[in-house]
């Protein structure tokens, strides 16, 4: 124990009447109030929809759990106050808290930190430690707070952890990573958790789909929408909703029902949404000549994704026939995947072109050591070539 927290306990024992907070248990019974303090016993400081979170989350066995949300339900209150348990009841812990952005730890996490500590014992209360991010505890537990704008998921790199919780997963870029590379292996030797919450991101085309789907299949999710939350009279929710655009609009839908929708102003190609179902998605008779064509888009963290297609004559249609899409790859994986469809789709025979983006180290590697050239895309008509595509599509 540190010598802060020793004198603390000294204070604390020589005048447990004085505990801070407005608690009515705090001033009637300090005993039992330190108790379950001490115990990291704080399912009371939660609202009713809140704990019905808080006890499945406990029921469930699962290594990830996934809550999925509408807004002002406080379920960044509650990932807080889970870390906190699990810090005061587990000695020498080690907990992870990763949020979308370094703003949104110090204008939200470290507030919401702070409010539930704020009747905590002195003896139990942690330090926070701003340069590193990190709360410090008596019994040697911590729990480490970054922001993952800016690499600054690597920060919550460690070799163990018992408990991560990822706030707003949905507006985290590369979640998969922080996920599946970071997370994860911190977790085998402690057998530890994960808890994933967020609201929907504005476009479905997010990992945080994924691990939704996946949390809803073992049966490890949950789902919360703006009428659960029992502080919200119906007036207030109409209100909201008609703030929103109405019940029917996206942003209800997304930030109030925490549903998976598309925010049409932010689509790159917003006439999808009304276009998607009557795109054919079927085995098609191959004409007998064609030009084959493929186009690439070269990531690392976010998808490198190819488009392997024909334009057909006699139909006057854009033929899609397959897909590769893979991330943290090499030249050499990359080069694989391509071979290996462009063989399967056109028996060996090379397509008319092939295009891609400018990654220039990229497309020299595939046609110097792997004889499959591309060209690189003209990025000056960028946004006519939008809005051409976006015509074909209407």
């Amino acid at each position: 124990m540190s010598r802060l927290h020793a004198r603390r306990r000294g204070a604390a024992q020589s005048a447990t009447s004085t505990i801070p907070g407005s608690s009515p248990l705090a001033s009637a019974r300090p005993d039992a109030f330190r108790k379950v303090w001490s115990y990291g016993l704080l399912r009371w400081k939660l609202r009713a929809a809140q704990r019905e979170i808080y006890e499945a989350i406990h029921a469930s066995t699962s290594r990830k759990f996934v809550l999925n949300s509408s807004r002002r339900l406080g379920k960044s209150y509650l990932w807080c106050l889970i870390a906190i348990e699990h810090a005061i009841r587990n000695p020498k812990a080690q907990v992870r808290y990763a949020a979308p952005t370094a703003k949104m730890v110090r204008a939200i996490i470290v507030p919401l930190f702070r409010q539930i500590l704020e009747d905590c014992p002195l003896d139990i209360r942690p330090e926070y430690y701003v340069q590193d991010g990190v709360w410090k505890f008596g019994n040697d537990s911590e729990i480490h707070v970054a922001g993952c704008d800016n690499g600054g998921a690597e920060r919550l790199r460690g070799t163990d952890t018992s408990l991560a919780l990822v706030d707003e997963a949905g507006f985290i870029d590369q979640l998969e990573y922080l996920v599946s590379d970071v997370l994860m292996p911190q977790t085998i030797l402690t057998n530890g958790r994960i808890l994933i919450g967020s609201t929907p991101p504005p476009t479905p085309e997010h990992d945080f789909l994924r691990y939704v789907t996946e949390a809803k299949a073992n049966g490890s999710y949950a789902h919360r929408t703006i009428h659960d939350n029992p502080l919200l009279t119906p007036k207030i929710i109409a209100e909201y909703a008609a703030e929103a655009g109405g019940v029917e609009s996206n942003t209800w839908r997304r930030e109030y029902l925490a549903e998976f929708v598309t925010d049409l102003e932010r689509a790159v190609i917003p006439e999808f949404a009304d276009a998607e179902a009557a795109v054919v998605k079927a085995e098609l008779a191959i004409p007998p000549y064609r030009d084959a064509y493929v186009a690439m888009d070269v990531g690392f963290l976010d998808l490198s994704v190819a488009l392997f297609g024909y334009w057909d004559f006699a139909r006057t249609k854009y033929v899609i026939e397959d897909e590769v899409a893979i991330n943290r790859m090499t030249t050499d994986d990359l080069a694989i995947a391509l071979a290996e469809k462009e063989a399967a789709l056109w028996a060996g025979k090379p397509p008319h072109l092939r295009v891609s983006d400018t990654d220039l180290i990229v497309i020299n590697d595939l046609s110097t050591l792997h004889k499959l050239t591309f060209v690189p895309t003209h990025k000056d008509d960028k946004e006519a070539a939008i809005n051409a595509l976006r015509l074909c599509i209407q």
